[in-house]
C-alpha cells in the first residue's frame, strides 16, 4: 500500500480546486463522464433526470486507541468491521467486539459462508470466536488479500509469489508469479483482477486454473493503486493519481474515466444498492462518483472527513460507508451516512 508522503507528489493546488469547483456551481450541473470514441472521456453537464445528490456525512466516530491499521474489510453475515488496528466492530452497534493478535497484519479474507477468515500474516481465524484456528505460509512481503467466492479460494497478494489459498482446507494449492508490485484486486467469480502499479497495469487471474489470462495496459494511469467491482454491469473501477478509470472486465476496454486531481484512493468501494463509488484521497476528501449508466459517471459529491485516511469499506445493506484517521491520535473510525440516513440503527 502507498503511504501518505507518496501522495504528496501529486498534490493539487487547493486554488485552482477552488475555482473548478466554482464553475460548476456556475454551470449549475455535476460533472459526469460518458464514453466516446478514440478511447477517451469528456466532462459534461449531467441531466436533471440523472442527477443524484446522496449528501453523505459523518453521523459517528468511534475511538479506538493509539494504533495503526491499512485497509478495511467488512463481514455482511457476522455484521462485523475488521481493519480498525486489531479491533473488531460490530457494524450496527459500533461496539468492539473483539480482537486479532497483534502479529495479524492488516489484511483479511473473509469467508463468511465457510466461516473462517484469513489475515495478511497466514493466520486462519473463526469468524465468530476470532480464535486462530491454524495458519498457512505467506511470502512477508504480502500486501491486500481477496476472496474468491465461487472456488473458496483467497489471493495473498505478494511481489515475488502470490500464495493462493483453499480457505476450505486451510492449504496452500498454488503459487502465481505477478511480475510486479500489486496493490488492490478484486474477483468476480471466474476470474480475479490485480492492479500492478510497478507496471502500470491490472493483470487478470483465472481463478480455478490460477494462470494469467491477461494483462491490460491502463495507458494514461499512472501507479494504479485501488480496484473495485461492480459484478453485475462488468465494470472494474482502477484507481489512477489524476482520475478513476472505468475497464469492462471482458474485454479490458477503457470506457470511462473521471478526474479525480487531489489523487488516487487506496481503498475504494462500490455499492451496488445505489450505484456509488466512494473513492477517499489522502486529503481528507471522498469523492463519490454516480454509475449513470455502465459507460457514464458522474461527480455528485466531495466530502471532507477531518484528517481521514484514503482506505474506505461500505456495508451495502446500509448504505454507510466507513473510513478512518489515525493521525492524529487516538484512531478513529469514521461512519459516513447518505442525507436520509440521520444515524439510528
Amino acid at each position: 500500500m502507498k503511504t501518505r508522503e507518496a501522495v504528496t507528489r501529486h498534490r493539487f493546488p487547493v486554488q485552482r480546486l477552488r475555482w473548478i469547483i466554482l464553475l460548476v456551481v456556475i454551470i449549475g450541473g455535476e460533472v459526469s463522464v460518458q464514453s466516446i470514441p478514440a478511447d477517451t472521456a469528456t466532462a459534461h453537464r449531467a441531466s436533471p433526470q440523472n442527477a443524484i445528490t446522496p449528501e453523505y456525512h459523518v453521523i459517528r466516530h468511534v475511538e479506538i486507541g493509539d494504533c495503526s491499521a491499512d485497509v478495511l474489510a467488512i463481514d455482511m453475515e457476522n455484521r462485523r468491521l475488521y481493519g480498525a488496528c486489531n479491533k473488531v466492530i460490530d457494524l450496527d452497534t459500533y461496539s468492539v467486539v473483539g480482537e486479532l493478535p497483534d502479529n495479524a497484519g492488516h489484511g483479511y479474507a473473509l469467508a463468511p459462508e465457510l466461516g473462517r477468515g484469513l489475515t495478511r500474516a497466514g493466520l486462519i481465524f473463526d469468524l465468530k470466536s476470532l480464535h486462530v484456528v491454524g495458519r498457512v505460509a505467506v511470502s512477508s512481503e504480502s500486501d491486500e488479500l481477496v476472496f474468491e467466492h465461487a472456488t473458496h479460494r483467497a489471493f495473498v497478494l505478494a511481489p515475488d509469489r502470490t500464495a493462493v489459498v483453499d480457505m476450505a482446507t486451510a492449504k496452500i494449492v498454488g503459487q502465481i508469479s505477478l511480475q510486479g508490485k500489486p496493490e488492490a484486486g478484486v474477483a468476480d467469480g471466474e476470474r480475479v483482477y490485480v492492479n500492478l502499479s510497478d507496471r502500470n497495469s491490472t493483470v487478470v487471474i483465472n481463478a480455478r486454473t490460477l494462470e494469467i489470462e491477461a494483462r491490460w495496459q491502463l495507458d494514461g494511469c499512472s501507479s494504479p493503486q485501488a480496484l473495485s467491482l461492480d459484478g453485475a454491469h462488468h465494470r472494474i473501477f482502477v484507481s489512477c493519481q489524476q482520475q478513476v478509470m472505468v475497464l469492462d472486465t471482458e474485454s479490458g476496454r477503457k470506457v470511462a474515466e473521471v478526474p479525480t486531481p487531489r489523487g488516487p484512493a487506496d481503498q475504494t468501494a462500490f455499492d451496488p444498492g445505489t450505484q456509488l463509488l466512494l473513492s477517499p484521497n489522502a486529503y481528507a476528501e471522498v469523492t463519490v462518483i454516480h454509475e449513470d449508466s455502465p459507460d457514464r459517471y458522474s461527480i455528485v459529491q466531495v466530502v471532507t472527513v477531518p484528517d481521514a485516511h484514503d482506505d474506505l469499506a461500505i456495508d451495502t445493506r446500509t448504505h454507510r460507508a466507513f473510513l478512518y484517521r489515525y493521525d492524529p491520535s487516538p484512531f478513529t473510525v469514521y461512519v459516513l451516512a447518505p442525507a436520509e440516513d440521520r444515524g439510528g440503527t
